[in-house]
């Protein structure tokens, strides 16, 4: 009887432990894979092909509202060049936001790049942000977030001129 008792107490924390892991859920997971555990959409600024894009999250109340509010501001437009607003050859490539959480109001998926938007939810479509608002305030949180340097800024601003 005493054997089997020893032998029951490692089966049993194996047990405990994964109990503990599934009820964890999604974020543990998500952490395991190197993922931020996520409140909001996680924006990646895309530099040159050589450098690391940065990224931070956006998920204060009032910066979401910000980014619905640009949204709904920019107008549609058709598009007859190319399939993605994001260019191939530049040190810097713009800004994509992912919405991984579906929050109402925020496209799944957006690009941004010296005023054209372009959002994939079901199918791409394309719009017209004509004072460049949205990429401005990406840029700058992330500057405020400490994510994006002086020098990645510098970069950005020469490159939207």
């Amino acid at each position: 009887m005493g054997t089997l008792v020893k032998g029951v107490g490692p089966v049993l924390m194996v047990l405990v432990f994964l109990t503990a892991i599934s009820a964890a859920g999604p974020a543990i997971l998500a952490a395991a894979a190197g993922e931020p555990s996520s409140q909001g959409v996680r924006v990646r600024v895309l530099l040159s092909p050589g450098r690391p894009e940065q990224s931070f999250e956006v998920s204060a109340q009032t910066e979401l509202d910000r980014l619905r509010e640009i949204l709904t501001a920019s107008s549609p437009v058709s598009r007859s060049h190319g399939t993605t607003v994001i260019p191939s050859n530049q040190s810097y490539r713009g800004v994509v936001v992912e919405n991984r959480r579906q929050i109402k109001g925020i496209p799944a998926w957006l690009a941004v790049f010296r005023g054209e938007i372009e959002t994939r939810d079901k199918q791409p479509r394309f719009f017209s942000d004509t004072d460049n608002s949205l990429e401005k305030f990406l840029i700058e949180l992330g500057m405020q977030k400490g994510v994006l340097d002086r020098k990645i800024f510098d970069r950005i601003k020469e490159n939207n001129r």
